[in-house]
């Protein structure tokens, strides 16, 4: 995908790039509300979503939380019934660790 980054991600994309290049980090503070992934294709803004099923939403968030916490919620959660196979649209909040990008002059 060829776009701008916007927003949060933005800045966490500055941050990766300053680690890995050993500069200093860019100043936080600028985007402090984040609603997920957001891109621009000049005109329009949209927000990045994934298509998946509750049972691996649910996995792929406990996966974010220390294994404790994730321990109790999981328990919690098996007390609800839903159907666990049903699909719906997730907005995305986190880079894929195999994410590529290109910086553009």
């Amino acid at each position: 995908m060829d776009t701008s980054l916007l927003g949060y991600e933005y800045v966490m994309l500055q941050r990766l790039l300053a680690h890995s290049l050993n500069l200093p980090l860019p100043e936080s503070g600028q985007c402090n509300i984040y609603c997920g992934v957001l891109v621009s294709d000049g005109s329009n803004i949209f927000q990045v979503f994934e298509y998946q099923s509750l049972e691996q939403r649910i996995f792929q968030q406990l996966q974010l939380i220390p294994v404790d916490k994730a321990s109790l919620c999981h328990d919690e959660i098996n007390k609800i019934q839903f159907d666990r196979t049903k699909k719906d649209y997730f907005p995305v909040y986190h880079f894929p660790g195999d994410a590529c990008f290109v910086v553009k002059m």
